[in-house]
């Protein structure tokens, strides 16, 4: 989920939704590009089979805003920035980001 850490939390079941609007803001037609502006909202919920498995069950929310680079249906860039809805316990780094390719 877009916000929070890839391993914030693990569990045997999930279920995730996400809800995102594409607003064109730049065509460059020479190049076949369109770039976009993708405001979002993702909420999922995790839970274990086991009743003594932490966690029993945890329901995380984020909102942010992307960026989204299409040419001509060959090659796509995405950039996200997620921010928590939903304050998790765990160590904090200060100054730490988090990429995934």
């Amino acid at each position: 989920m877009r916000g929070y850490r890839q391993d914030a939390f693990l569990a045997d079941n999930g279920i995730f939704a996400s809800a995102e609007v594409r607003l064109p803001f730049a065509r460059i037609s020479q190049w076949g590009t369109v770039v976009q502006l993708v405001p979002f909202f993702d909420i999922g919920t995790i839970w274990n089979d086991k009743a003594m498995a932490a966690p029993a069950k945890s329901t995380l929310s984020s909102v942010g805003l992307g960026l989204l680079w299409n040419t001509k249906d060959k090659f796509t860039v995405r950039l996200d920035w997620g921010i928590p809805l939903v304050s998790i316990e765990g160590p904090k780094i200060p100054g730490r980001k988090w990429n995934s390719f």
